[in-house]
């Protein structure tokens, strides 16, 4: 069985950031020190700085702090069952309690200390409202950035989809043009061009919270190149690997990621030329990440008369602007399974242009939440 791709979870999705990790956890106590010389400077007043208070204050708000983080990293399984609104009450109320808990210990503790501030039910009342307003803030503030992570990813999921239901009709009728052109000479080579070209298909109507290895990725190209041979005949050669490496089965990425790569090497690179070219494909492994580099030959610039000119520059930009548009796609592809370990870089010598593909090896989540089963038998 191939392996499926499933989300991460069922049920409402969390607003609040994974405060969990240990990562997430040194802002919040950096924020909780900054919160501490802040009261401190109020209470002092200007020209001195009372280290004691700073530091009962310090040690007060990291308490609360860290204690709100573990109740609610430990409630992070029933939270997702919430809704969004309840998800902000329930950790609303915990730091509120939480705060109201450690104020009551102090006042109980310390009530010397206590009363040189403020009675014990003012000190408690005032914490826990003070609790309150910089929780709320901060809540309001992760259901903003919420907001606008769902709006971006909406956004690259929209623009994902319609690259992948993207396939050039001018591709379709010349393939088809071509199988009909076989047919009475070849009916062999025909029906590997129609199988080549259904498998296209079938990854183009593929979903695109679906993952697909490299070495699968590489066979869409390879059947997308054997079908243009069929168009350009001698006039596109191909240096593929003999033997995939044993990495291109690990590696995950959203399908159709390099076929257009590929495609734009064919159309805007060998195509133009007379003679044609040779694509060229090469992998390699490095510190867990997978490098794909594709190149291809390239028509150098010329000179050409004047009343040339305006003509031959308007098709090179349309060309340069389709070439550039299906790299920017790719790459908003990749962010959007990688993130910033995902990089694309294009380059031109001479009369070669080459395209860069680096991509993390065993990844088994993307920021979409996706997770990639095993490969099973």
């Amino acid at each position: 069985m191939n392996a499926t791709e499933r989300p991460a979870e069922s049920g409402s999705p969390s607003f609040l950031p994974d405060i969990c990790q240990r990562h997430a956890v040194l802002p919040i106590i950096l924020g909780a020190l900054l919160g501490s010389v802040l009261f401190t400077l109020l209470h002092s007043g200007p020209g001195h700085f009372d280290t004691i208070y700073f530091s009962l204050t310090a040690l007060f708000m990291l308490w609360v702090v860290l204690t709100s983080i573990f109740l609610v990293c430990r409630m992070q399984s029933l939270a997702q069952r919430l809704s969004i609104a309840w998800q902000g009450s329930l950790a609303w109320l915990i730091s509120i309690v939480v705060t109201v808990i450690y104020s009551t210990t102090a006042a109980l503790l310390f009530p010397a200390l206590i009363k040189q501030l403020a009675g014990p039910f003012q000190f408690v009342l005032h914490t826990a409202l003070i609790s309150a307003l910089v929780t709320g803030l901060m809540l309001r503030y992760f259901y903003l950035q919420f907001l606008t992570s769902q709006r971006r990813e909406s956004e690259l999921e929209f623009r994902l989809e319609a690259l992948q239901a993207r396939i050039r009709p001018h591709f379709l009728f010349n393939s088809m043009n071509s199988i009909a052109s076989l047919i009475p000479e070849d009916p062999v080579a025909a029906e590997a061009a129609v199988l080549d070209l259904s498998k296209l298909f079938r990854v183009a109507l593929r979903k695109t919270d679906q993952l697909i290895s490299l070495a699968e990725e590489l066979s869409i190209c390879k059947a997308y190149l054997d079908i243009e041979k069929l168009r350009l005949g001698d006039r596109l050669s191909v240096e593929w690997p003999s033997e995939l490496p044993g990495f291109a089965a690990n590696g995950r990425l959203p399908p159709l990621t390099l076929q257009p790569i590929v495609e734009n090497a064919v159309y805007h690179g060998i195509q133009p030329l007379p003679q044609g070219g040779t694509l060229s494909l090469q992998l390699s492994e490095r510190d867990r990440f997978c490098y794909v580099m594709i190149s291809n030959p390239i028509a150098a610039p010329q000179l050409h008369p004047r009343s040339d000119a305006s003509r031959l520059g308007e098709e090179e930009k349309r060309s340069s602007s389709g070439n550039r548009m299906a790299l920017d796609n790719t790459r908003q592809r990749l962010a959007a399974a990688f993130g910033d370990a995902a990089v694309l870089k294009n380059s031109r010598t001479d009369d070669t242009y080459t395209v860069t593909v680096r991509m993390p090896l065993h990844s088994q989540t993307t920021p979409f939440g996706l997770i990639v089963e095993p490969r099973s038998a």
